[in-house]
């Protein structure tokens, strides 16, 4: 703990941070974990070709859009496009949640699979008080996942 900021101020600022991002911003993504205990694994690479997803968890958020990459192949043209979300920790934290590379985001009508996880933003400078969680999400084609609509999210 630093000798200036007490638990009281990062509480504070957490408060705020919360309301922000739920009560004024109301940005969120849906989150789909793979479900290995349903899912089927190829003995050779432990990859999985038929993935099984648990029900869509609503998590508040700031996402960031990065600028479309454009291929040409000789089968056409292609586009993949990127997010970036930052995610409040301590709403992770109170609900049990964790991110991992593999799992699927809804976001503006389209799934992302998420490529990278990381907590990059210190409160305090201090490493026990890490405050965000940021995840990198590549567009995924509608092949690459099969989700039941019957059940989009919990809150």
């Amino acid at each position: 703990m630093s000798l200036f900021i007490t638990d009281k101020e990062i509480n504070f600022v957490h408060s705020i941070n919360e309301e922000i991002i739920e009560d004024i911003l109301k940005e969120f993504i849906i989150v789909f974990k793979v479900n290995p205990e349903f899912s089927e694994f190829d003995d050779t690479y432990g990859e999985s070709p038929n993935k099984a997803f648990d029900p869509g968890i609503k998590i508040y958020c700031l996402v960031r859009f990065l600028e479309p990459s454009i291929s040409t192949t000789a089968a056409g043209v292609s586009q993949e496009r990127s997010i970036e979300a930052y995610i409040h920790r301590k709403h992770l934290t109170d609900n049990n949640f964790y991110f991992e590379e593999g799992d699927y985001v809804l976001w503006d009508d389209q799934y992302f699979e998420i490529n990278h996880v990381s907590e990059p933003q210190l409160f305090d400078g201090m490493p026990e008080n890490k405050h965000q969680v940021r995840i990198e999400a590549k567009s995924a084609g509608i092949s690459e996942i099969t989700i039941l609509e019957r059940e989009v999210y919990k809150d």
